[in-house]
């Protein structure tokens, strides 16, 4: 018995790589797996029993067993993270919610700091295909200067080419719609802040936005919409394309509300604005994305629209294991 219920799960293990590979997540039936290879009940479940204990399959009951995506070489359970930093702003909790989800699969996470550079980005994405076959089990990365066309792409095509799992994170590379995305609702959120802003009395209400990221077209067209729907005029003037240097008081002092990209974009604005408010001047209303440390740490708190780190990284296993983690 315990020599057969071994090789039965021998043998299913070696199946594991073309079940991920056809898109199947979940083993057989056990009343299949009896017929199939003439073995009883108690044998199979033994079997099952057994990888179940390797990490290789997760049983449910009532439903089946499913393959977690895990390799029985543990060195190999790992996700390749590129992000610009892991140390400040939003992202801290983003790479702790990320071990946590990850981690509680039996996956570790390896990250990547791009610090805004293309040429970081390629450096690590050419390191990636220079060890074929693929030693991790997928890709997760936030976008560099999404908003312009990217000379890093044909690499993404030849990690795509080599059917290594590819998701991005809050930043996407538009020319590459395949590849699913994990991100904010952007452009309803830009809705949101225009709506919270109008409640609050504001008629006249401007926006900043990075001009090198994608999400601000995004948040841009919801800005419009909100705009719309609260029937108030669009002035040219009231929108923001910024890139390193943030509007001045003058530019800014006409709206009597201004919605920033992200909570760090809205605590410099503050940081920046605080002499002027000391001296008792009115300044705008302050909004953002992001729910971070940072809308209350300001010394003078602006409102943010929360963004929920535990959701972002839930789906982003749930998107890398749909596409079926590598082999």
């Amino acid at each position: 018995m315990a020599i057969k219920y071994k090789w039965l799960a021998a043998r299913l293990k070696e199946q594991l790589p073309s079940y991920k590979n056809n898109g199947v997540h979940r083993l057989p039936t056990e009343a299949w797996l009896c017929k199939h290879y003439h073995m009883s009940r108690q044998t199979v479940r033994d079997a099952l029993r057994l990888l179940e204990q390797e990490g290789l399959i997760e049983r449910r009951q009532g439903s089946g067993s499913y393959l977690t995506g895990l390799s029985a070489q543990k060195e190999y359970n790992v996700i390749d993270i590129l992000l610009p930093n892991t140390e400040e702003y939003l992202f801290p909790a983003l790479v702790a919610e990320l071990r946590k989800v990850f981690g509680e699969k039996g996956f570790s996470c390896r990250f990547h700091e791009v610090n805004g550079s293309l040429k970081k980005e390629r450096e690590i994405l050419e390191e990636i295909l220079s060890d074929l076959p693929y030693k991790g089990k997928g890709l997760l990365v936030m976008g560099t200067k999404s908003g312009f066309y990217n000379p890093n792409l044909p690499l993404y095509e030849n990690i795509l080419e080599e059917d290594i799992p590819l998701v991005f994170f809050l930043e996407a590379y538009p020319e590459l719609p395949r590849v699913p995305t994990v991100k904010p609702d952007y452009y309803h959120s830009a809705g949101k802040l225009v709506a919270y802003s109008v409640d609050k009395g504001n008629t006249d209400i401007g926006i900043i936005l990075p001009f090198m990221e994608h999400s601000s077209k995004e948040m841009y067209q919801g800005y419009l919409t909100g705009l719309a729907q609260a029937r108030l005029p669009f002035e040219e003037d009231r929108v923001f394309w910024v890139g390193d240097q943030l509007p001045s008081f003058e530019q800014l002092c006409h709206c009597e509300a201004v919605i920033c990209h992200d909570d760090l974009m809205a605590y410099l604005l503050e940081k920046k604005f605080r002499p002027i408010a000391n001296q008792g001047k009115v300044i705008p209303a302050i909004l953002s994305l992001g729910g971070t440390y940072l809308s209350a740490s300001s010394r003078h708190p602006f409102y943010s629209l929360e963004v929920s780190t535990a959701a972002l990284a839930s789906e982003a296993y749930s998107l890398l294991y749909s596409l079926g983690l590598c082999p």
